[in-house]
């Protein structure tokens, strides 16, 4: 068990009592947790302010935030491993770790990118995210490259068309150099892309 301070200052109680009042506000006990609600949580732990209350992390846990202490560390967990959008997206559909782990090459921000199109995750969004999310995964279980690369690579043939047009029809040999540098930029920094071999 953990040691519980003594020496707690004023302060130190009046932040927990700000931290957990905003907990408590967000509906903690609720089956769904918000990035907020995960937030408050970890400030509570890594500053040790339930022990202003006597209290070991599980006790508090238990007590005031309604939920063990291993779903409370597994949801400190989910913000640092996936960031806010993880507890958006899992507001509007539930979302395993596993599932997210498998879609979040297709996250940017707040926004979920399936073959080009992309969608705010936002409420309004749910059952085109729902959906999206189904063909992603179903993709990926059926050993198609999943949309993001899909995405990549439609992009990539647009520049290499672009690349090509450029070396046969152009005669300028400022383009012409620029070109060639170009490519072997592209080279050097495909080299670079850090991916392991197939064992």
């Amino acid at each position: 068990m953990e040691n519980n301070s003594q020496n707690n200052s004023p302060a130190d109680g009046l932040d927990l009592g700000c931290s957990l009042g905003r907990s408590q506000a967000f509906g903690l006990v609720a089956s769904k947790c918000s990035a907020a609600q995960a937030q408050c949580l970890l400030a509570i732990r890594d500053q040790r302010q339930y022990q202003a209350l006597g209290l070991s992390w599980e006790e508090f846990c238990i007590r005031y935030a309604g939920i063990g202490r291993s779903r409370a560390d597994q949801l400190i967990r989910n913000l640092k491993e996936f960031g806010e959008t993880y507890f958006r997206l899992s507001e509007i559909l539930h979302l395993p770790e596993a599932a997210y782990r498998q879609i979040a090459g297709a996250v940017d921000g707040e926004i979920l990118e399936i073959e080009g199109e992309r969608i705010p995750i936002v409420p309004e969004n749910a059952a085109r995210i729902r959906k999206c999310i189904a063909q992603l995964r179903s993709d990926l279980d059926a050993g198609r490259p999943p949309a993001p690369i899909i995405a990549l690579r439609t992009r990539l043939d647009e520049c290499f068309k672009e690349m090509g047009r450029i070396a046969r029809f152009s005669h300028d040999p400022g383009d012409q150099a620029a070109l060639r540098g170009l490519i072997a930029y592209s080279i050097r920094n495909l080299r670079q892309v850090p991916i392991e071999p197939s064992r």
